[in-house]
């Protein structure tokens, strides 16, 4: 998996951009909102989308950061909030969908672990309140300790 270098950013989009009908501002904010909307040939679609964990303000900041790396910068806080508002929540269904997923998993994890422990505890107990003789009786009759 690998992903566009920041180093020299600013200076790239300002190329991409030439031969496309949104401004250097918008395809910068656009890739932050909604990271699929361009994605380079030769990378994955691996960045969720940052509104859900960024402010508007950080928003901006990161894109003209990312400007700033090669380019000029051009977007600012809050003359470039329009910009941000055209296209935030395009990439919020995927947020949602990724944020879901994520839960899932989480939950997952969680149920597993607290089984394996379960299971941990009643192998313990078992070791410390039989006698080996009737471990082995009970192993023998039954399949427990």
């Amino acid at each position: 998996m690998r992903a566009p270098a920041v180093k020299g950013i600013g200076g790239v989009v300002l190329e991409r951009v030439k031969n496309m009908s949104v401004s250097p501002d918008e395809y910068m904010i656009q890739s932050l909102t909604d990271p699929n909307s361009y994605i380079p040939e030769g990378f994955e679609a691996i960045m969720p989308p940052s509104q859900k964990l960024l402010t508007d303000g950080e928003l901006i900041a990161v894109a003209a950061f990312l400007q700033s790396n090669g380019g000029s910068v051009t977007i600012s806080y809050p003359d470039s909030l329009p910009i941000l508002e055209k296209f935030k929540g395009k990439g919020a269904e995927e947020a949602a969908a990724q944020e879901e997923v994520m839960i899932r998993v989480h939950d997952g994890l969680e149920r597993e672990i607290k089984e394996f422990y379960e299971e941990k505890d009643k192998e313990l107990w078992h070791k410390r309140n039989f006698p080996e003789k009737e471990k082995k009786k009970r192993k023998k009759y039954f399949g427990i300790f």
